[in-house]
């Protein structure tokens, strides 16, 4: 008497492999996701410019939002480039998790930029933002003004 026994499991292919539609439907949510701006890590796109009187200062500049909450939210950090834009990180990655911000400039040492000093820390800054889960695209910080703008 011979017997057969297999290492695989019993039942066609088709049974074993994901099903299309599940397939189909988690492409789908994966890309309203990424078209609502949403990422796997919570982090969403602000960007915008620095201006001194709504024109670009010198260069050498850093633009810090802090948390308002300090309850394990991270700072994010973009640095200014020529024309007076940014585009802010919360390390490694690109973007900034909703909420609210106090938001500051730095001076990148050795590079001579000057900035009012009230813009130096979070604690003296006027600045604040309030970044939705869309993100935020062109805020306008003029160290002229003591309010943010959203063009």
């Amino acid at each position: 008497m011979h017997t057969h026994s297999s290492v695989f499991p019993t039942g066609t292919l088709s049974n074993l492999l994901p099903s299309c539609r599940r397939v189909t439907g988690f492409s789908l949510l994966l890309a309203i996701g990424l078209l609502t701006g949403c990422s796997s890590n919570g982090l969403v796109p602000v960007n915008g410019k620095l201006l001194k009187g709504g024109k670009v200062p010198e260069s050498g500049f850093q633009i810090n939002f802090d948390p308002v909450s300090l309850r394990g939210e991270e700072r994010a950090i973009a640095g200014m480039q020529l024309d007076g834009t940014f585009k802010m990180y919360t390390l490694p990655n690109p973007g900034v998790k909703p909420g609210e911000y106090f938001v500051s400039i730095g001076i990148i040492p050795l590079s001579g930029a000057q900035r009012p000093e009230k813009f130096g820390a979070a604690r003296t800054s006027p600045w604040k933002v309030t970044v939705p889960n869309s993100g935020i695209q062109n805020l306008v910080l003029d160290f002229d003004k003591d309010e943010v703008v959203v063009e």
